[in-house]
């Protein structure tokens, strides 16, 4: 039927697109878009009957350089409607849009084929939308912010528009009819979530004269306007406001009758860089410019001059874009550099759809030949995040011979983001209800007590004292990534329903919500005729019970398999188990609501199995450590809104946080480590009670008041034998690209004898008085993939650890080597861990090395400015918040964690095996040290 009525529509589109041509009247016109938007919408729907359920089931793939039509629409009620009743903007041309990471603001546009009706007439006015929209990235949804009841400005076609932090500019515009009433006014928004009014910046000095079609850019604290019109003359002067003083100025006047400056024009879009602002493409009423040559606006020499671009020599002849206007420009950074993406336009006779990339450094022209946009597109804009997504909204498209206003919003990526922006994606195309769910069912999902940060801080710890050390993975895990859903094996007994798939024919047709088919099912309590199908009901009943008895066989055959190794190791062995044997009588196994173990069915699996559980829970780990859930004493560390987390949220999250601790009660050695001290002590003590039970001296390294001390050393080194035993292990640091000057991120390769391992770690600045730190450990394959946002600034560090301990401390020594910076040629420093100062601190140094001096918390021995290739001092790039402060990490995984661990012996020193049983309600959230020696 759908797609009957879809062709209906296609039809009856081509008739109007032939009257049209015929009677240029407004209500035809109009109606022609409310048809072009009905099958928009019907094509929407027929695809996601047909290709839901597969996409679904199918494995997610990334796709860059695709432009791909984003589906708002068939969220039905699902959208909160606006105050107009509207639940997404209509179709428009000559809007603005900016965009973050998370949300893309729309304002103003206009559509001579939407008038309001007032007392019976058309309002030529009305044709403007006066409005400003929000699009949730991750909901799909547009929500209505401002509108003409909060005092808009009314000049609302041809603005510009940029997003200067948290907060929206607005400058310029026209009314209608355009150039009758223009602007040279600038309008500032926040962007919280729901901005209560737009309000007019009071500015001085010599601002530029009204206009519209021009562009702007914010660099060192100015804005900067650059070209427009006032529908009649077109300029390219260059205004310039300073935004602390708040006052503007004329920074250059272009002469008509001077060839070296270049021509006015509007509609043209502009991409800067630290040096010169560039204007790309633009016109005036009857002209474009070309793409060859590009007028590039010096900022400190204060002049124009012309840049001769590269044509794409893959592109075919020419190989630069044709000359346009109204098109879209997105301006983002890549590992070649600042490049600018240009989309659509058209020069007053053609409609372009290509896609280009323009880099600034090479001033090469590249066609993205993957990429074009389904329709040649004009008068639209587009924005990109920081990550590189492109999003592409409304305009008016040239199809079958006529223009239409559109509201289709297209997404592409112009390059390949950071990994955990494409496994966000890759999780909600595997848990699409993932976004509508509250704040509270999320934390719900893993009360965050540390487990992931504090095996990687255990597994390096003991690594640096020459222990072999394994991590047994979650066996859940391992099952999971074959394909294996929770969701297919799930009951409902809360409700007493037992739903199965139907089986049979003559069943009744599948379920839509939302759109989205759903598996066909049907409801055993009210259907009992069909003997297959209340035999399929039973298995999948029985499906829950065998995949968790299956679970459990499994994790304990991996777990001998790591007990053997440790067994014959010819190193003390430390195995660390990601869960214990009894988790599985405590916890649920999935955020999609998987059921518990009962205990009836859980005694009968024991019977069943001849499994002893008092046997497992005493005897098979040597040690349990049960890491408390921040819901119990660190409840800020849930969640970084604006908003507090309802009550019930926190309450349930510590529930199941005791109810994985009780598990565990009856172990001889069973310790509780809770949030009394911030997350970096409270890894400290775990570390402590595993050295504790292996009878490990470790002095005041791990003490609440013991902080990281650092020292130059000066060479020559001493020999090995001055040396007390050591351990040398070879150390590759690579920084990567971040999203923003206040953030770190990091690859360490850290190995020796060849065997590797490797560290991803990422700092960010405080978090409820902590600095924040994520530290993940990677496979090889990951670290390789990740090694391509290698930061150019920065130098590859590498360095050779050596490790030892003399008067009961324990040291660090880092041997910089070749290639280097020459600032880290020789470069020699040790580090400890210590209560101590003074005296008692110079006492127990190693007397048989040079000591020069301290240089704890001195930034010219920070690792990070050691790195870079220019001199630290001149870079915007150096975090000084993030150097010798303490910091928290925040886990996409994170637990309410208990510990258990077992006895794999190798030589007179007991070694021990740590398995962490976990309750899944929420985000990780953890601290650690800054430039830490493991690091």
């Amino acid at each position: 039927m759908k797609i009957i009525q879809l062709l209906v529509y296609k039809i009856l589109a081509r008739v109007l697109d032939t009257v049209n041509r015929f009677f240029n009247v407004r209500r035809l016109h109009y109606i022609r878009e409310v048809v072009q938007v009905s099958v928009e919408v019907l094509a929407h729907q027929i695809y996601n009957e047909s290709e839901a359920m597969a996409k679904r089931r199918s494995v997610y793939a990334f796709r860059p350089f695709e432009v791909c039509d984003v589906d708002y629409r068939s969220l039905g009620g699902l959208v909160p409607r606006s105050s107009s009743g509207r639940k997404y903007p209509k179709a428009r041309s000559g809007h603005r849009i900016v965009c973050s990471d998370s949300a893309i603001y729309c304002f103003g546009g206009f559509n001579p084929n939407n008038p309001t009706i007032v007392n019976n007439d058309h309002r030529e006015d009305s044709c403007l939308f006066e409005e400003l929209w929000k699009y949730d990235m991750v909901r799909k949804q547009w929500t209505l912010l401002l509108d003409a009841k909060n005092d808009l400005p009314i000049e609302l076609a041809s603005n510009a528009m940029l997003l200067y932090g948290d907060t929206i500019m607005i400058f310029g515009g026209t009314g209608f009819p355009f150039g009758m009433n223009c602007s040279n006014k600038l309008y500032v928004c926040q962007t919280g979530n729901k901005p209560k009014e737009m309000l007019e910046i009071e500015v001085k000095g010599d601002p530029p004269p009204p206009q519209y079609g021009q562009g702007i850019v914010c660099y060192d604290n100015c804005l900067y306007s650059i070209g427009g019109t006032n529908g009649f003359d077109y300029t390219l002067d260059v205004h310039r406001l300073h935004l602390p003083t708040k006052t503007w100025e004329c920074a250059y006047e272009c002469r008509p009758n001077i060839n070296d400056d270049p021509s006015g024009r509007y509609r043209h879009e502009l991409a800067y860089d630290d040096a010169k602002i560039y204007v790309i493409g633009g016109g005036t009423s009857d002209s474009v410019f070309i793409l060859s040559t590009i007028p590039a606006y010096d900022m400190k020499a204060n002049k124009w001059e012309y840049c001769v671009t590269k044509p794409d020599p893959t592109a075919g002849l020419p190989g630069i874009p044709a000359a346009r206007k109204c098109h879209s420009c997105v301006q983002i950074q890549t590992e070649r550099g600042l490049e600018v993406v240009v989309a659509g336009g058209y020069d007053g006779v053609t409609y372009f759809r290509d896609i280009w990339k323009l880099n600034l450094s090479s001033l090469e022209w590249k066609l993205m030949q993957k990429s074009s946009l389904p329709y040649p597109l004009f008068f639209h804009d587009a924005a990109a995040t920081s990550d590189g997504c492109m999003y592409i909204f409304g305009g008016i498209t040239f199809n079958n011979n006529a223009n239409v206003r559109t509201n289709t919003l297209y997404k592409m990526w112009t390059t390949i983001p950071r990994l955990s922006v494409i496994a966000w994606e890759a999780l909600v195309h595997y848990i699409p209800s993932l976004p509508s769910r509250t704040k509270e069912e999320l934390l719900e999902a893993g009360p965050c007590g540390g487990k992931t940060t504090g095996q990687s801080r255990l597994c390096t710890f003991f690594e640096n004292l020459g222990w072999k050390v394994f991590r047994v993975p979650e066996t859940a895990t391992i099952l999971l990534s074959g394909g294996i859903k929770f969701a297919d094996l799930m009951t409902d007994e809360d409700r007493g329903k037992k739903k199965a798939h139907a089986t049979a024919a003559g069943q009744p047709r599948p379920v839509f919500k939302d759109g989205v088919p759903e598996h066909s099912v049907i409801d055993i309590d009210k259907i009992t005729t069909c003997a297959r199908c209340m035999e399929a009901a039973v298995g999948k009943v029985g499906d829950v019970y065998k995949f968790q008895e299956n679970l459990l066989r499994t994790m304990i055959q991996i777990e001998n398999t790591y007990f053997e190794l440790g067994r014959t190791s010819n190193k003390n062995c430390l195995i660390i188990c990601d869960r214990g044997f009894m988790d599985a009588s405590a916890c649920k196994l999935s955020m999609d609501l998987a059921p518990d173990i009962s205990k009836e069915k859980w005694d009968r699996m024991m019977r069943s199995n001849n499994w002893n559980p008092v046997e497992l829970r005493d005897n098979r780990y040597n040690q349990i450590i049960h890491m408390v859930s921040a819901a119990n004493g660190a409840e800020d560390f849930y969640a970084t809104e604006e908003h507090s987390c309802r009550s019930e949220g926190v309450t349930l999250a510590r529930e199941l946080d005791y109810k994985a601790a009780s598990a565990w009660i009856g172990h001889p050695y069973f310790d509780v480590i809770d949030n009394s001290t911030d997350f970096e002590n409270k890894v400290n003590r775990m570390i402590e009670c595993v050295c504790q039970k292996l009878g490990i001296d470790i002095g005041d390294r791990l003490s609440i008041t013991s902080r990281k001390v650092k020292f130059l050393v000066s060479g020559p080194m001493p020999p090995d034998s001055a040396f007390p035993a050591f351990q040398d292990f070879d150390v590759v640091h690579h920084y990567l690209q971040c999203a923003g000057p206040r953030v770190q991120a990091r690859l360490r390769k850290r190995g020796q004898n060849g065997r590797w391992s490797y560290i991803h770690t990422i700092r960010r600045p405080q978090q409820h008085g902590q600095s924040v730190e994520v530290r993940t450990q990677l496979s090889h394959r990951d670290y390789v993939n990740m090694l391509t946002q290698q930061d150019d600034a920065h130098f590859t560090i590498f360095k050779k650890r050596r490790c030892f301990l003399v008067n009961n401390q324990y040291f660090q020594m880092d041997i910089y080597k070749e290639p280097s910076h020459p600032r880290c040629k020789g470069l020699i420093l040790l580090e400890t861990y210590t209560s101590l100062t003074g005296e008692r601190l110079k006492n127990i140094l190693p007397k048989f090395l040079n000591i020069v001096k301290e240089v704890t918390g001195q930034p010219d021995y920070s690792m990070f400015n050691l790195s870079l290739r220019e001199d630290w001092n001149n870079t915007k790039k150096f975090c000084y918040s993030l150097h010798g402060k303490s910091v928290c990490c925040y886990r996409s995984k994170a637990d309410s964690t208990t510990s258990a661990t077992t006895n794999t012996t190798s030589t007179t020193t007991p070694a021990i095996a740590t398995a962490t049983a976990t309750t899944d309600t929420g985000v990780d959230k953890a601290t650690e040290v800054g430039d830490l020696p493991s690091e």
